[in-house]
């Protein structure tokens, strides 16, 4: 798949870390009590698992502070369609 789009610089992403793990039962039960966001995939065998974790490069207005020179693991993010959030400036399109 093909990223396309552009990032809003809202800073959605750059307060949450996520993570794969497989859908284990209890699992997600247990980290949505904890204020975990949980989104499933592939008929419910996979999960996405999002903690909140404001990264230390966010201004006060959600900008970042190394926009100039972002890690590459930032500025390739999203990287995969599981990872966009509500109103992210991004989308995915099959490549022909």
């Amino acid at each position: 798949m093909k990223r396309i789009g552009e990032c809003k610089q809202c800073g959605k992403c750059c307060k949450l870390i996520g993570f794969w793990t497989d859908n284990t039962i209890g699992f997600d039960e247990w980290v949505l009590a904890r204020g975990c966001d949980v989104r499933y995939f592939e008929n419910g065998t996979k999960a996405l698992v999002s903690l909140e974790n404001r990264c230390p490069n966010l201004d006060d207005d959600n900008k970042c502070m190394k926009q100039a020179d972002k890690p590459f693991v930032c500025s390739d993010y999203p990287t995969e369609p599981a990872h966009l959030l509500d109103g992210c400036g991004y989308s995915f399109e099959e490549e022909a």
